[in-house]
């Protein structure tokens, strides 16, 4: 058994929030207004069973050296330029290498989310998944879940690019279980 976990995550001019004081009641507000025209307000929502898209993201990096993905531990995340600058890089060199493999490791061998990146057609799963504003995850089997894995990386890689090229920034919203 496990629950689902909702995240979401939107674009904010560098002057629209002082991450400093805002209280995640303010952020679920911001949440709630942007949520009545989620896509015209480029509001994206990820639903992760049991938090295995952020488990498997850091497994993944932890394996292979990657830094720049840490802020998706946390509930309230604000990336400025420079952070938007690190997890897009690490982004980047992310869909880079388990578009066209799934590193192995001790620890990452037997981890749940990669035996079931290993044991679907991870490529094929990988050219199907698109960037969307609503990726769920109540999927039918390994192989709609490895889709849902990799739609929530490009979708996040998606909205990291935007916000550098509009000269915004991004704030992002994990509710805890």
């Amino acid at each position: 058994m496990g629950y689902d976990i909702p995240i979401f995550y939107f674009l904010v001019k560098p002057s629209e929030i002082v991450i400093n004081e805002v209280s995640v009641e303010q952020v679920r507000e911001i949440i709630a207004e942007k949520y009545k025209k989620a896509e015209e307000n480029e509001l994206y929502e990820t639903n992760s069973h049991s938090c295995w898209h952020q488990n498997t993201i850091f497994k993944l990096c932890n394996n292979l050296g990657i830094k720049g993905l840490e802020f998706l531990e946390n509930e309230i995340a604000y990336l400025d330029a420079n952070k938007l600058n690190d997890a897009n890089k690490a982004l980047t060199l992310l869909l880079n290498v388990i578009r066209n493999d799934i590193p192995a490791g001790n620890k990452l061998d037997q981890y749940i989310g990669v035996e079931i990146l290993r044991k679907v057609d991870f490529k094929k799963a990988f050219m199907e998944a698109t960037p969307s504003y609503k990726v769920g995850s109540l999927a039918n089997n390994d192989f709609e879940e490895a889709i849902g894995f990799y739609s929530f990386l490009k979708s996040l890689h998606k909205a990291i690019e935007d916000a550098l090229s509009r000269e915004q920034h991004l704030l992002y919203y994990r509710s805890k279980p």
